[in-house]
């Protein structure tokens, strides 16, 4: 009896202090969603000579953007490019986004660097592509 409950109590002890295996972080993740009330068009590009991809947004969406990170845990930046003015003139805006590294493709809350296209002003003449967290 003594021998098994010492047994156990070792094996508590371990089960307390070993490490919690966690995923191995393979991709670099940005998420945007749209906040207001229309459908947005912008494009993004991985990098500075990647080609860029058109993407629609409807109100209250959210996509996550993807990286396959390279051996050394690096991404080519996310370059995101929109019209930001709704009178109907064309007004380009340009960011390069951050990314965080993440286990997987599609958790934005738990693993995507978040953000969100808003009105930016009272009047709904412009948007912005807002950082969230």
């Amino acid at each position: 009896m003594r021998i098994t409950v010492t047994v156990l109590a070792g094996y508590f002890a371990f089960a307390l202090v070993a490490p919690v295996a966690e995923a191995a972080n393979r991709f670099a993740m940005t998420c945007i969603e749209n906040k207001t009330d229309i459908t947005l068009n912008y494009r993004k590009k991985w990098g500075k000579n990647d080609s860029w991809d058109s993407h629609r947004l409807e109100p209250g969406k959210r996509i996550s953007h993807t990286k396959e990170l390279t051996s050394d845990g690096k991404a080519p930046d996310l370059y995101v490019t929109f019209d930001d003015d709704l009178s109907g003139r064309t007004k380009k805006r340009d960011y390069v986004l951050v990314s965080f590294a993440s286990p997987q493709t599609t958790d934005c809350k738990n693993y995507g660097k978040e953000y969100h296209f808003r009105y930016d002003g009272t009047a709904k003449k412009f948007i912005d592509l807002v950082g969230i967290r």
